[in-house]
């Protein structure tokens, strides 16, 4: 923006008329009242020009020229004949108007700074019909005063159009964004939503709900607990200003279970406010809940495999109860095959064959137990029961070995999310492993212990043994799918056991102890204490 003045002429000042510049200010309130003249044609910018001529004529000028700061073309008004001054372009490169300075003029063009509250914007130039004029008091004044009114609908015309343009890369933004997005502001009304969300707020979905003005949480159809956990995810990051962990929630479509993540960040202006992203997740459950069952059918694989093993020792276990039934039963027989029979002595007998056919029951139930073929569940979890239930089937046979099993169990142990079947493989294949490397390891006495603990807010679950450790060079390979170092073994055990681990959110290490013999450590988000 620039003046064509080269240099500073005096105003030469006529006497106000008595009613010229009441004229101009009525011109200038039909321009107030009618429409900008910064809009396009189809906007009202012809009315607007023709009460912008309306008010050089009052003025007595021949042309209005008012440029801007902008790329826009500046506005050309011609108000009525004038001189070949007036007729000829007028330059648009000069000194500027300094913000301290009113006007200039210079050969009857009056110069006048577009003045608003961020400073000067551009100029309006009067041009007067004779290049001799004089300019009066009320030409001056109400010069002044258009000027001063551009500058203002200026401002405003350049913040509508800043607010347009952000909101149209607002709009290219939430567009671009995978997944339905609503932006909501202080109070968690929505202000703003892609057309994804727009297009899924009619459909089942019950957390994509609303359109903008409405509030989030009045309008979405979530049940309950679900729809507390999204809210108080909403109220700490419109009052804190700070992200809230990925949401995870599931719900009933027409013929089928969906799943979905709800983020919800900052949106990180000063007035606060609130980005919601919905994205389904129903398809990546799937595939996660079908890799899950063929991991459960695995580990109930893997534990009969286990028990197998075991069968010798289950004969032994048996056939301690069964033979003191038969021994008891043949005395019984022979009592009462006497004269005179003993009764007391035959109901001892038979409490004794009550007794040991329990003793028959239980070891059934145990192996029972191990083997049972449930349904896939993600429940909470006991693993101090799981740990005696193992160590009451494993019992004989570390006997046999000659290994002593000990155990020290947190009583208070929180309780694991998780599958109680693959679990349980874990620990029957971690202990079952500590049996034989503690009974190939002659030197001292083979204990095996297992001791359960809290760390945190996890669960802690360590396997020891005294057996001789795990060599360096088999260290990095312990986990490898079938890497064993047994004659019998498949190497499959530990790759299985690590696999579940990872899938209940946890991790399985093994080290070697500074004491002797190898350390097998299982850590498990827990989720509260047993009931």
């Amino acid at each position: 923006m620039g003046t064509m003045l080269a240099r500073t002429i005096r105003v030469r000042r006529r006497p106000a008329g008595p009613d010229g510049l009441l004229r101009v200010r009525e011109s200038l309130a039909l321009l107030k009242s009618g429409p900008s003249p910064w809009l396009g044609p189809t906007e009202g910018g012809p009315v607007a020009f023709e009460r912008l001529q309306a008010v050089g004529r009052s003025l007595g000028v021949a042309r209005l020229l008012v440029s801007t700061d902008g790329e826009d073309p500046p506005l050309d008004v011609w108000c009525g004949p004038g001189s070949s001054r007036a007729m000829r372009p007028l330059p648009a490169t000069g000194r500027p108007i300094p913000a301290s300075r009113r006007f200039y003029c210079r050969s009857g063009i009056l110069a006048l700074p577009l003045r608003g509250v961020d400073g000067v914007s551009g100029e309006l130039r009067l041009v007067a019909r004779s290049e001799r004029h004089c300019w009066s008091e009320d030409q001056i004044q109400g010069g002044l005063e258009l000027a001063q009114w551009l500058a203002e609908t200026r401002g405003r015309f350049e913040a509508r159009r800043r607010a347009f343009e952000n909101s149209d890369f607002s709009r290219a933004v939430l567009d671009s964004v995978s997944g339905d997005v609503a932006v909501l502001d202080a109070t968690g009304r929505l202000v703003a939503t892609n057309d994804s969300w727009t297009a899924a707020a009619t459909s089942r979905n019950p957390v994509v709900k609303g359109a903008c003005g409405a509030c989030l949480l009045d309008a979405m159809t979530l049940a309950a607990e679900p729809r507390a956990r999204l809210a108080a995810a909403i109220d700490t990051v419109l009052r804190d200003q700070v992200p809230s962990p990925v949401l995870e929630f599931s719900w009933d479509d027409w013929s089928s279970r969906r799943w979905c993540e709800v983020r919800v960040q900052p949106l990180g202006r000063q007035a606060g406010g609130a980005v919601l992203t919905y994205q389904d997740v129903t398809a990546r459950k799937r595939v996660e809940g079908n890799a899950q069952r063929h991991l459960h059918e695995v580990a109930h694989l893997s534990t009969v495999s286990d028990v197998g093993e075991l069968a010798a020792a289950v004969a032994h276990e048996l056939n301690q109860p069964l033979t003191a039934v038969l021994s008891n039963a043949q005395a019984a027989r022979r009592i009462l095959a006497g004269a005179s029979p003993c009764l007391d002595d035959v109901r001892e007998i038979l409490d004794d064959i009550i007794e040991q056919d329990k003793r028959a029951g239980e070891v059934i139930q145990r192996i029972r137990r191990i083997l049972k073929k449930e349904e896939f569940d993600w429940l909470p979890v006991d693993l101090n029961a799981i740990v005696a239930d193992v160590f009451g089937l494993l019992d004989n046979q570390a006997a046999l070995g000659g290994v002593k099993l000990v155990s020290t169990l947190e009583p208070q142990l929180p309780r694991v999310r998780g599958d109680r079947v693959q679990l349980q493989q874990v620990v029957l294949n971690l202990v079952l492993n500590a049996i034989h490397a503690a009974a190939s390891h002659p030197a001292g006495a083979p204990v095996v212990s297992i001791v359960s603990s809290r760390s945190g807010t996890a669960v802690r679950l360590a396997v020891a043994d005294s057996g001789p450790g795990i060599p360096a060079k088999n260290m990095p390979r312990i986990f490898d799918p079938f890497f064993t170092t047994r004659s019998d073994g498949l190497g499959v055990g530990l790759s299985i056991s690590r696999s579940i681990i990872q899938v209940h959110g946890g991790q399985l290490t093994a080290g070697n102890r500074a004491s002797g013999g190898a350390e097998f450590a299982v850590m498990l988000p827990g989720e509260g204490l047993p009931t």
